[in-house]
């Protein structure tokens, strides 16, 4: 039984990791998320996705999203609930990035309407991965 609860930090530490959006952040920070969630599977005790969004500046948000290779089979159910979630969120913009080559990422953002904003992938302050910037403006 797959249920939705609070995130917490420590979340991260139990979820066997397969996507990053957005990896330079502090995982204690995401808990300042002004709305963040975990998917827990209850049967196997097993965390299988944390989504949030941090504000980063007034009205603006910035998505994070962490899932495990568990997710498969709630991949639909978490989608439909973050895409209601950004419907009913009053934000003048959404943003994410995603790591380069991470072709599954890049077709779930532009699942939930985000488009890219870069023509390449830019390099990410600390030199490691490239990535690429995407946002969602509500109409």
């Amino acid at each position: 039984m797959i249920e939705r609860i609070a995130f917490k930090a420590w979340h991260l530490d139990q979820m066997d990791m397969n996507s990053v959006f957005i990896s330079r952040v502090d995982p204690i920070t995401f808990e300042q998320s002004v709305e963040a969630h975990t998917w827990m599977d209850f049967e196997n005790m097993k965390i299988i996705a944390s989504v949030g969004a941090l504000e980063m500046l007034p009205g603006v948000m910035t998505m994070w999203a962490f899932m495990s290779d568990a997710s498969g089979p709630s991949f639909i159910h978490i989608h439909r609930f973050c895409t209601g979630w950004f419907e009913r969120t009053e934000a003048a913009r959404f943003e994410a990035t995603v790591k380069d080559g991470f072709a599954a990422g890049h077709r779930w953002l532009t699942m939930l309407g985000f488009y890219p904003e870069t023509k390449a992938a830019m390099r990410k302050w600390d030199g490691v991965d490239d990535y690429w910037q995407y946002a969602r403006v509500p109409a």
